[in-house]
């Protein structure tokens, strides 16, 4: 059997280079990808161009919610100056398109809700006040007014007690709005009508509610001390927890749903 020969070389002994080859220094051969400056420098660019622009985009996204923000306030505040323009009127007809315009202010902004209640509020006890001479004449409360109330109605938020004390409100009708923690107190509603309409914790102290009909009303936790209830219609409604003079009709507190009412001790005026 032919063994194979390997020639060893002798100890020592270094190879000859080959002659014309380029030779690659250890240095440069080991060198790693982030040593080399033509990787890294763009690398670095790119990375540097991703943090800054992000951070310029928000910085003007910042400025431009801020922008935003202050131009609706000054459209506001022309809204609102216009709307008070409205309801200071002596015409009847922008008075009643002043009050459309707050409560449209208020479905645009819902956070206004609070403010415009407030100022229809207002608008009311300036527009109906109670004063005998303004009840006498106005048998009937101004179609403004009227409006006011169901715009009232329609934006209660229930951030707070909605005044609408010392006003005149005769002879109104409405049904199936919300009225819940209004003060009435010391108004005049006389022959008015709150059909089907939410009560709960309303003020009638010492208001004049002569030939007002609560029927179907929700009137839990509301007060009547003190108010004139001559030939009141207190019929179908929910007087839970309702506190009324003990001068009432008896055969009225009778009715079951008169059953839980708590008496003023300070009675009412039949």
């Amino acid at each position: 059997m032919t063994g194979v020969h390997v020639r060893r070389m002798p100890s020592g002994h270094r190879r000859k280079p080959i002659a014309g080859a380029r030779r690659i220094s250890t240095s440069s051969r080991r060198r790693r990808w982030w040593e080399r400056p033509k990787v890294i420098v763009p690398i670095v660019a790119a990375l540097t161009s991703a943090v800054v622009i992000p951070t310029s985009a928000v910085f003007t996204l910042v400025l431009t919610q801020q922008e935003i923000a202050l131009n609706e306030q000054g459209q506001l505040s022309e809204r609102y100056a216009y709307a008070d323009d409205q309801l200071g009127s002596s015409n009847a007809y922008s008075r009643v398109a002043g009050v459309e315009t707050l409560r449209r202010i208020a479905l645009d902004v819902p956070r206004e809700s609070s403010a415009v209640v407030s100022r229809l509020a207002r608008f009311i006890r300036s527009a109906a006040p109670i004063h005998y001479k303004f009840c006498h004449e106005h048998r009937r409360t101004a179609p403004e007014v009227v409006d006011a109330l169901a715009a009232i109605s329609g934006l209660n938020t229930h951030q707070g007690e909605i005044d609408l004390s010392f006003t005149c409100i005769r002879n109104l009708t409405i049904g199936d709005h919300a009225f819940d923690g209004v003060s009435f107190y010391g108004a005049d509603l006389s022959w008015s009508k709150f059909y089907r309409t939410n009560l709960k914790e309303a003020d009638f102290g010492l208001t004049n509610l002569a030939d007002a009909s609560f029927f179907h009303a929700d009137l839990a936790s509301a007060t009547f001390c003190y108010a004139n209830l001559s030939d009141v219609n207190f019929r179908m409604g929910n007087y839970n927890n309702a506190m009324i003079g003990s001068s009432v009709d008896p055969a009225v507190l009778e009715e079951p749903y008169m059953s839980d009412v708590r008496h003023c001790l300070d009675g009412s005026v039949l």
